[in-house]
């Protein structure tokens, strides 16, 4: 994997701003300092290069509106040194929501942790209210999702965790 100081990454976290383009730099490293959710409406385009890591049990990002990525790396700061540590959460693409990963890898997600919809109040009973990372990359719903040539390995559960939805997926 790619390394770099943790001081010298880029902190990254929270809603980003509605309605707006975001875009992460070519080949910057980035590091999650918080739940990074993409709102309906918002997109992020992850540049050629980029990598993204995650400390533990960090939910990831939570993706309602677009997210795209091409060539880039999301991963936990520091590799598990047993099954079941140090794993962060997962990319979450809700119901509605959009995203392309191309020639990306994902890597030491999974960690079961459940990630609650903004809209939640508490009830566990309604299902769409809550997603669990049950793989480096979930998809739930009529989330429309294109994987193509993604790795995605060393997850604490499954690589790509589909619920009731149908990604178009080549090379994964």
């Amino acid at each position: 994997g790619n390394s770099f100081d943790l001081e010298d990454m880029i902190g990254i976290g929270g809603t980003m701003p509605l309605l707006e383009t975001h875009l992460w730099n070519d080949g910057i490293p980035y590091k999650a300092i918080d739940d990074i959710t993409i709102a309906q409406g918002t997109s992020l385009i992850v540049a050629d290069g980029v990598t993204v890591k995650f400390p533990v049990n960090f939910s990831g990002i939570s993706v309602f509106g677009s997210m795209s990525a091409s060539n880039a790396t999301f991963m936990s700061f520091i590799p598990p040194l047993e099954p079941g540590g140090d794993y962060w959460q997962a990319i979450f693409f809700w119901p509605g929501s959009s995203g392309l990963l191309e020639n990306c890898r994902v890597e030491y997600g999974g960690s079961i942790v459940r990630q609650y919809h903004p809209d939640h109040q508490g009830d566990d009973s309604d299902p769409s209210y809550y997603l669990d990372a049950l793989g480096n990359v979930v998809i739930s719903g009529n989330a429309s999702v294109t994987l193509n040539n993604v790795t995605s390995k060393h997850s604490f559960t499954s690589g790509i965790y589909v619920s009731n939805g149908s990604p178009s997926m080549q090379t994964v």
